[in-house]
């Protein structure tokens, strides 16, 4: 076992050597006879006797938890081993972070080696420090992480109680149900601030559920109900007393006696079918009520929807007239049948004949509002509601035949609409409706720009007011507005509007249009040039509240901005040579002797307008007859209005005859885009 160690130390030690010696670079270097007793980077060869201590930081942690183990390695002589010593360590549980494995080298530094070790299973770990053949140990325990469970449920609460309801002399056997009920325990009866709690007296009880008699309470000469809230003291008289309280018990005597406070609403359709509420106390489940008094002939009974001891919802009667008279108002009268008890309202209901819509006047107003409308017809009992052609109005007056209503703009003004009329008597909720012909139709109202001031003479930024009719403003009386000017969007003043009836000026300032400027001719001198004329556009109108849209097209006409010069584009001129070949010579001197060493020269010039833009001349195309020469320039040249710009043609001939050739320019003039100069002359 230890040659094994020593071997695979050795193993480790040449290994450090192998990737340091390649990392100290290619160049070869020169053999030396006394080789270093120590190499880089954990070459150093173990001492002959070492000392070992290993400690670690926590020897006792949870899993997945690390801790740091330190080997401090000295010599015989007690002092730290050469910098570089290497120390092989193991683990028989979890891994070293340095290598993610069981086994892992570390070298000293100043005798001193680390490792982290770390471990996602609970257990003990036993880690072994090996320098040479000295070895030593230590064990770290991984413990799991404990799972802490929620504390018990111990508070009581209260759930429900059966039954809720019970008889003022008590004696009841009442079930409250619940949760962690310890005794000693007391039940209340609480019946609220400025009282007396009574204690009930308690038969049985486990930890969810108590089992009380009811305690008597004297209701007094004339109430027939009392609620009381249900108490639990729970551990009662302990320093864990904790009081829960629950739902409420409802006192009530056996026999009542219906009392009639008042009832809603009051009045009804000779056809009956009117919701009605009557409020009060003493209702028993099968009680009665009855439209006039039950002992005399004529009262008509009401169904029954629903009864509560303090509430009864019935459906009011029919009642048949007598030879067109309006029956006469009557009592509600409610009876307990039980008890044989009674009462009766002291409030009359009164029936009214149904409401009907005889006829409309007008027929059609604006969209924007503002129109008043007569409602003839019968059964109108204030307050009431109107709503024309589904738009809400305003009440302006009401009697039993006749409303006068005036109508709110519509969310749209711009968009025509009709409906009928309807009244809905607030009271009872009979409700009116007009039929065909008698229907209301909106008349759409549309905004126009009617002027645009000034429409001319007019630079962007500049201010301009737009006259807008009836801009219209939204259901709830104001409107957000905008504008736009060649497409481009500007903010008025003012932006938002709270009238939208009559002429409505807003000033904005005139925005960079999306269309640009058109081009129109001009001159400098007796050049013909362009330069950005006047753009007339539309003014649009946006009423955003409303959805509703003005434009008034080529209503205003902007001056283009300053400076606004005269646009010239290149104009070129060949002002030399003369052109006459073949007919007249233009090279100098005109004639020479071939191959005698002469040449023959020309100059050609071209010149560009003054007040022209640049004139861009590409570099010459040079083709040479019966010789060989050149041009100078022979490269792109650029040349501002008023100037010029010369070339020099030289030509050697190469044998007797005619010669010369051709220059071809190319320009960015419209007018001239290519530019042709004949040459001759002649060898002798």
């Amino acid at each position: 076992m230890q040659m094994f160690r020593q071997r695979k130390y050795l193993f480790a030690v040449a290994a450090l050597v192998l990737v340091f010696a390649g990392c100290k670079g290619e160049s070869p270097t020169a053999p030396t006879t006394n080789p270093p007793t120590t190499t880089i980077g954990g070459g150093t060869p173990p001492p002959a006797s070492a000392n070992i201590t290993l400690t670690v930081a926590n020897p006792t942690l949870q899993v997945n938890s690390s801790t740091v183990v330190t080997a401090t390695v000295t010599d015989a002589n007690n002092q730290p081993v050469p910098n570089g010593t290497a120390v092989e360590f193991d683990t028989t549980l979890g891994t070293f972070t340095e290598a993610n494995a069981q086994t892992v080298i570390r070298t000293t530094t100043n005798g001193v080696a680390t490792v982290t070790l770390t471990s996602a299973l609970a257990g003990t770990a036993t880690v072994s420090a090996i320098v040479a053949n000295v070895k030593k140990t230590a064990t770290v325990s991984f413990s799991t992480i404990p799972i802490n469970p929620p504390p018990p449920d111990t508070a009581p609460a209260i759930t429900g109680i059966s039954p809720n309801f019970g008889a003022p002399q008590g004696g009841q056997v009442v079930t409250i149900t619940g949760k962690n009920f310890r005794i000693p325990l007391r039940v209340l009866f609480d019946f609220g601030a400025g009282t007396t709690p009574k204690e009930a007296t308690i038969i049985s009880s486990t930890s969810t559920s108590i089992q009380v008699l009811t305690p008597g309470v004297d209701l007094g000469p004339t109430a027939q109900q009392l609620t009381a809230t249900i108490k639990v003291i729970n551990e009662a008289g302990t320093s864990n007393e904790v009081v829960v309280t629950g739902p409420t018990f409802t006192y009530q005597l056996t026999i009542l006696t219906p009392k009639i406070t008042t009832f809603s609403p009051n009045s009804g359709p000779y056809e009956g079918g009117t919701n009605v509420s009557i409020y009060g106390e003493g209702f028993q489940s099968n009680a009665l009520v009855y439209f006039g008094d039950p002992s005399v002939a004529g009262a008509l009974q009401a169904q029954v929807l629903h009864i509560a001891f303090d509430r009864i919802d019935v459906i009011s009667p029919a009642v048949v007239t007598n030879a067109g008279q309006a029956p006469s108002p009557q009592h509600i009268t409610v009876v307990n049948v039980n008890s044989n008890t009674r009462s009766t309202s002291t409030d009359l209901w009164q029936w009214v004949q149904k409401s009907q819509i005889f006829a409309i006047s007008p027929t059609v107003g604006s969209a924007i509002g503002g129109t008043t409308v007569r409602i003839d017809g019968v059964g109108f009992t204030d307050p009431v509601t109107v709503d024309i052609a589904g738009v809400r109005a305003q009440v302006l007056s009401i009697n039993g035949t006749q409303v006068l209503a005036r109508t709110n703009p519509l969310p749209s003004p711009c968009t025509a609409t009709s409906g009928p009329v309807v009244v809905t008597n607030r009271g009872n909720g009979d409700q009116a409706s007009s039929s065909a012909p008698q229907t209301f139709a909106y008349i759409a109202v549309s905004p126009i720009i009617t002027a645009v001031t000034p429409s001319s003479g007019v630079t962007v930024g500049n201010s301009v007011s737009v006259t807008v009719q009836d801009p219209g403003v939204g259901p709830l009386g104001n409107a957000i507005v905008g504008f736009k000017i060649g497409g481009a969007t500007t903010t008025p003043a003012p932006q938002q509007i709270t009238s939208g009836t009559g002429a409505q000026v807003f000033v904005m300032p005139i925005p960079t249009p999306t269309t640009p400027f058109p081009s129109v001719a001009c001159t400098v001198g007796s050049l013909s040039g362009t330069q950005s004329g006047p753009l007339t556009v539309e003014v649009a109108f946006t009423n955003t509240t409303t959805g509703c849209t003005a434009s008034a097209p080529a209503s205003l006409t902007i001056t283009p901005p300053s400076p606004n010069t005269c646009v010239v584009p290149p104009h070129a001129t060949l002002t030399a040579p003369p052109q006459g070949c073949p007919i007249s010579p233009n090279l100098t001197p005109a004639s020479v002797v071939a191959l005698g060493g002469a040449t023959q020269t020309a100059t050609i010039t071209i010149a560009n307008a003054t007040g022209a833009q640049t004139l861009n001349i590409g570099a010459p195309v040079v083709t040479f007859a019966n010789g060989v020469g050149n041009i100078s320039p022979n490269t792109a040249q650029t040349v501002a209005g008023g100037s010029s710009q010369s070339y020099t043609f030289t030509i050697d001939p190469t044998a007797a005859g005619a010669d010369g050739g051709t220059v071809t320019f190319t320009t960015n003039d419209p007018a001239m885009p290519t530019i042709t100069v004949t040459l001759c002359g002649n060898a002798t």
